[in-house]
């Protein structure tokens, strides 16, 4: 057979498949201006939106009726933020695992922006610790064959690190999503701001947690749609919002409001930071964010610089010392804080054992406090709870230096500082040193 016959026949084929199919929008490039000089954070932005709703064993899993009608808000959303989308609707098993698959494995530039968006009834295996997306052919949860038609939370995650592309994000407005998550011990969400545009990442937000059965009118698109097209999950204000931010917006609008407490996170890969997903904030693929970064910066600090916050004034450090006591608890969140705002330091040994985190700064009475200020927010904007502020012990040995140490609770060297982190205003009000700054 030609091959020309065979490829026509293989379009009849997928198109006799998912004849409910319909695409809208072209993928745009997303760039960022900084200063005069712009920034490509991607060439290509697909979504793929999946709703389903109407089942057939209507026993076991009931009609849901809004979520046509949700799905199109969401894809006109996408839209408007330059993504080209596929929906589909009513996917039955084999379907649904072959749409999200080819969807994620098709060979796509690295710099590519995906979304995976999958309405409809979900599933949790507690004993097992593995949630399922629910296909309309599904029958009761006792019926035959009933696990082989589902969709496995865990098939998704090893399509998505087989995928070579940059970004990924999945918003899963389910019953039970939130047991993507379960199998995870130690998670910690991402809340890296600065060079993300540079590492891979691949992220969930999900309506619920394992526990919960989310309403049958969402309220997961509302909080989604408000947080990229109000731009309300800009939480930072640099004209970017990441998929960490995203992630916080939602669940606090919908735990807020709500019944079911959204969660979010990413996959871990061995030996890599996660970035983040990053959308202009409001409608458009264009903003022009951040300073002009200073002069012989390397090109990962000039991409900090266009889509993370603004870098700092460094002059506040002259003449200062900063001394980091690394530990291995912290990874890389501090190093790459510091480094990525070009704010000097030194390593330095740490005290107490490697299984405690940085969770504090020391300072001194005549510590310059704008340089004290800097590096605080600098810490927290870097994902580093700053749980406490005080003054060393021997302010003439070290002058008006700044430390960032681990503290312990009570000072006895066992359990980690847990208090409440401090907050940009507790920062922000500071006037000097403090003796003792916690919450």
């Amino acid at each position: 057979m030609p091959m020309s016959v065979r490829i026509a026949l293989a379009v009849v084929l997928v198109t006799g498949l998912f004849a409910n199919a319909t695409e809208q929008g072209s993928s745009s490039p997303v760039t960022v201006r900084n200063g005069g000089q712009e920034i490509r954070l991607y060439d290509d932005s697909r979504a793929l939106l999946i709703g389903l709703s109407e089942y057939e064993d209507k026993v076991s899993w009931s009609r849901l009726a809004f979520i046509k009608g949700e799905l199109e808000q969401v894809r006109q959303a996408l839209v408007n933020h330059g993504f080209q989308v596929t929906l589909l609707s009513d996917l039955k098993g084999h379907q649904l695992k072959s749409s999200v698959r080819d969807f994620l494995l098709k060979g796509n530039a690295r710099k590519t922006r995906l979304i995976v968006f999958i309405a409809g009834h979900g599933w949790s295996d507690n004993r097992q610790l593995t949630g399922h997306i629910v296909p309309v052919d599904a029958p009761g949860e006792s019926g035959p064959g009933f696990r082989s038609m589902l969709l496995n939370m865990e098939d998704i995650k090893v399509w998505s690190k087989a995928s070579n592309v940059n970004h990924i994000l999945f918003l899963f407005d389910s019953c039970f999503s939130g047991a993507v998550f379960l199998n995870r011990s130690g998670y910690q969400a991402s809340t890296l701001y600065l060079s993300d545009a540079l590492r891979r990442v691949r992220q969930f937000i999900t309506a619920g947690d394992e526990r919960q059965v989310v309403p049958t009118k969402s309220q997961f698109v509302p909080a989604l749609l408000e947080g990229i097209s109000q731009g309300k999950a800009d939480l930072i204000h640099d004209g970017l919002i990441s998929g960490t931010e995203l992630g916080e917006y939602v669940k606090s609008r919908v735990s807020r409001e709500g019944q079911t407490t959204p969660q979010f996170g990413h996959v871990p890969e061995s030996m890599t930071l996660p970035g983040n997903v990053l959308f202009v904030a409001g409608s458009t693929t264009f903003v022009s964010v951040a300073p002009t970064p200073p002069e012989g910066a390397t090109p990962s600090i000039r991409i900090a610089a266009a889509v993370g916050v603004p870098r700092p004034d460094r002059s506040v450090f002259r003449g200062l010392r900063i001394l980091y006591y690394r530990k291995t608890a912290d990874g890389r969140r501090v190093l790459d804080s510091l480094e990525q705002a070009g704010i000097p330091f030194e390593n330095t040994r740490a005290i107490l054992p490697e299984k405690f985190p940085v969770n504090a700064i020391a300072c001194g009475p005549n510590t310059n406090v704008d340089a004290l200020k800097v590096l605080a927010l600098t810490l927290i904007e870097g994902g580093v709870p700053v749980r406490a502020i005080l003054q060393y012990g021997d302010p003439s040995r070290l002058k008006g230096d700044l430390e960032i140490i681990s503290l312990t609770k009570g000072g006895r060297g066992v359990d980690t500082l847990d208090s409440p982190p401090l907050s940009r205003a507790d920062i922000e009000n500071l006037d000097r040193c403090p003796i003792w700054l916690r919450r």
